[in-house]
């Protein structure tokens, strides 16, 4: 899937995709970049064999037979359970200093389905007690995951605020690190790098349900047996994805977008079938008395 690529991060993919190359020798390796509405089409109708996304892409496409492989981490993010966040930043010249101050302002963001920016920043607002669709005054897209074209919207003026993956402000120069701040930065995240949100699982190796096992055997030996070198990054297993579970249901989008409908509704789908149960006892009985 089409996402924010460091440099680093750039060259692990590739590196990986030549490692799986070699793994499934004499099988041919298509390697597609995809935007996330398309990739979300190509798995769902069975076009795919594996992907690499996001932990939150990921996740929604367990239903239709995916599985994880392997997690992205480096050094600075070794715990493949706490490997990525996001974080909000502005100007140096900004008056904003806390999360409170980004009330009513204007947010630059890539998608509004990028799990590992505007999604999990979201999440973040609502675990800090606010009401995230009506916290800023306006959200405009980008319509690219990069981060430049992010942060030219917070330097042009034309929105005051935006998000940017964590451990992006540790590739920046100092020089270009004192034209900004980050805001609402948490403590004990899990991980070096500094973040406004919670750690989430890293990007994800996940390979389909029609792939032999054998394939998918390969793949993963391959990959979980790479070398980091220069302190690169690597892959390892991630055992816990609650964290991106909550972030859903605390946006009641994907899975939990049933917690939108009114209560009424929402209490007869979770208790439809013994709903019917009841109905039709009574509808039985009724009929037993009209007999009698």
């Amino acid at each position: 899937i089409d996402f924010s690529y460091s440099s680093t991060n750039s060259r692990e993919i590739d590196r990986t995709l030549e490692v799986i190359r070699r793994a499934i020798a004499p099988l041919k390796l298509e390697a597609v970049r995809y935007r996330a509405e398309d990739l979300d089409r190509d798995v769902k109708r069975g076009a795919i064999d594996f992907f690499v996304a996001s932990p939150g892409f990921y996740w929604r496409m367990i239903p239709y037979g995916a599985r994880g492989l392997a997690t992205l981490v480096n050094p600075s993010r070794p715990d493949p359970n706490h490997s990525s966040g996001a974080s909000f930043i502005v100007t140096a010249s900004s008056p904003v200093r806390t999360i409170e101050d980004l009330r009513g302002l204007r947010l630059a963001a890539s998608y509004p389905t990028a799990f590992m920016g505007y999604r999990i920043s979201m999440a973040d607002l609502v675990e800090r007690g606010y009401d995230y669709e009506h916290f800023f005054r306006s959200v405009s897209f980008t319509g690219t995951p990069y981060v430049h074209g992010l942060m030219h919207k917070i330097i042009t003026g034309d929105s005051d605020v935006t998000i940017i993956p964590s451990c992006t402000w540790e590739e920046m120069t100092p020089k270009e690190r004192s034209g900004f701040r980050l805001v609402g930065v948490r403590e004990n995240t899990g991980m070096e790098c500094l973040s406004t949100t919670r750690a989430y699982p890293g990007h994800t190796l996940a390979v389909m349900n029609g792939v032999k096992p054998a394939v998918a055997a390969r793949v993963a030996t391959a990959v979980l047996t790479m070398k980091s070198v220069g302190g690169s990054e690597a892959w390892s297993i991630a055992t816990d994805f609650t964290s991106v579970d909550q972030a859903y249901r605390d946006l009641r989008i994907g899975p939990y977008a049933y917690l939108r409908e009114p209560t009424l509704r929402r209490w007869l789908r979770q208790y439809r079938s013994a709903v019917l149960f009841a109905l039709m006892l009574v509808a039985g009985l009724a009929f037993h008395a009209w007999r009698s």
